[in-house]
């Protein structure tokens, strides 16, 4: 009689698998029955996937565009905008016609009907990205388009020249303009963020929000030789900001920059937020908010402001001792804690932690560039540029589950409105 032997190699799939599979390491029911995130959010816990998205606008689309249909593929998706009817911003008397073709020439252009104009406009006219020009030394708006689209989707540099064989200069200079652009934007629109809501009855635990704070460094700067009134002993300065984000809404992220004191040369770092710069930060983005709020365990947010309630967890481990022997705890990063709702017996159970914020950092730092060739351009810690790079990522952050070509239309028409109305 045969003996049937079975196989040692477990099944990758099926209930064959579940079988034979070593259990992990489970976690208790009191863990896994509160939700990290509690609000409902339009995208699921998986995330989006990148791979399965599709976006407005593909490569191919755009460069095998002709010069009359790349023109109107791009104000009919709002990255150019509709001069249409404006008044002429060389005259400032007659009104643009819509758009037509240049007798002798390749391209569509607007025209001024004033007789003692009669002007052809570019649709590319005082763009924050593209422009226009003639000769050998012009660019394409099919290959300016194309640019755009790979630093959208944070191409490199030298992968976008050498792909589109382009100069160096254009992508630089399109990247430059594009961070600056972004940075407008959060400068707006980051003022009417709220976090929380004033609104509602605080006995209620659907009023109450979970925030997450925390604060990183993204570089440090010697000033000696470069500051005369730099401290020799103290020469480094750091490039620190705080963050606050909302759990369950990326659009929420909120950066305010830290001014820390300057440290040795060997400092690992410039230290936690201090009490005397949390405090106001505090009370405009949190007071009266009814906000549960999550940071690590620096002291500074142990401060009371009222409608928050406050947990931390401890990112290092700790030395004890236990029954007189010495043990390390193991650093904890999630956990669940009890909040008992002011003038009532409600509690409400959450998970504590900075996942989020801390994820939005690593997020963050890896759309900023810091090179050797930019320290050089004076691109130090307090700098206009390094500022600017860190806003556009914060940028980035908000919409980071959207359609990158969408949102970018979006942003001509934030930095075209000015100029629009007065038109």
């Amino acid at each position: 009689m045969a003996v049937r032997r079975f196989s040692v190699v477990v099944p990758k799939r099926g209930v064959q698998r579940r079988a034979q599979k070593k259990p992990a390491t489970k976690k208790p029911a009191a863990y896994t029955k509160v939700d990290y995130v509690r609000e409902k959010t339009a995208v699921g816990s998986r995330g989006v996937r990148k791979e399965q998205m599709k976006s407005k606008r593909s490569l191919p689309e755009l460069l095998k565009a002709s010069d009359d249909e790349i023109i109107e593929m791009l104000v009919a998706d709002g990255m150019l905008p509709d001069w249409t009817g404006k008044q002429c911003p060389r005259c400032e008397k007659g009104r643009l016609s819509k758009l037509l073709q240049r007798p002798g020439r390749c391209g569509l252009r607007h025209r001024c009907n004033r007789k003692h104009c009669q002007m052809y406009m570019s649709p590319t006219h005082l763009h924050p990205w593209f422009t226009d020009g003639n000769g050998a030394a012009a660019t394409p708006l099919q290959t300016q388009a194309a640019v755009l689209l790979m630093k959208l989707q944070n191409i490199s540099l030298p992968s976008t020249c050498q792909m589109l064989a382009v100069n160096h200069k254009l992508a630089e200079d399109m990247s430059t303009r594009l961070m600056y652009a972004r940075q407008d934007y959060v400068k707006a629109y980051q003022p009417k963020i709220q976090l929380g809501s004033k609104k509602g009855d605080f006995r209620y635990v659907k009023y109450w929000v979970d925030v997450e704070g925390d604060e990183a460094s993204f570089t440090k700067s010697n000033m000696l030789g470069v500051d005369p009134e730099v401290d020799p002993k103290k020469p480094v300065r750091w490039e620190q900001w705080l963050g606050l984000v909302q759990r369950g809404r990326p659009a929420s992220l909120i950066l305010e920059r830290l001014n820390p004191p300057p440290s040795e040369v060997r400092a690992p770092g410039p230290g936690a937020v201090r009490k005397v710069e949390w405090m106001p930060l505090a009370k405009k983005h949190l007071q009266g908010n009814h906000i549960i709020f999550h940071t690590d365990a620096a002291r500074s947010y142990t401060a009371k402001v009222d409608q928050v309630l406050h947990d931390n967890v401890v990112h290092a481990k700790k030395r004890k001792v236990i029954d007189g022997k010495v043990t390390w705890i193991k650093p904890n990063y999630v956990k669940v804690v009890s909040h008992k709702l002011p003038a009532t017996s409600k509690t409400v159970r959450v998970k504590a932690g900075t996942q989020i914020i801390d994820r939005a950092w690593r997020y963050m730092k890896d759309r900023i560039v810091l090179n050797q060739i930019l320290r050089t351009m004076n691109v130090r810690a307090g700098s206009k540029f390094l500022r600017a790079q860190i806003q556009a990522a914060q940028y980035q952050y908000w919409f980071k589950n959207e359609d990158p070509w969408t949102k970018a239309c979006d942003l001509v028409t934030f930095k075209m409105e000015k100029m629009m109305k007065k038109c």
